[in-house]
């Protein structure tokens, strides 16, 4: 599993971590808003706000639990 900060490197902040999880949704993968949470370091409330925010401008849903980008 990828991670996104780790000990020896600096965190990355909201607008890196929101940018990576659109590229792998739009890299084909399906997440759902606990993995979001566990790969960005936020709560589950704030990985579901952060996809809120971003299915306002780009092309991404929930569908059965799962967020992803439609074609």
């Amino acid at each position: 599993m990828i991670k996104l900060t780790d000990n020896n490197s600096r965190e990355l902040n909201a607008h890196q971590k929101a940018t990576f999880i659109a590229m792998l949704l739009w890299n084909g993968n399906e997440l759902t808003t606990a993995g979001i949470a566990r790969l960005t370091g936020t709560t589950w409330d704030g990985a579901d706000f952060m996809m809120q925010m971003i299915s306002g401008v780009a092309p991404i849903v929930k569908v059965d639990g799962k967020w992803k980008w439609l074609e």
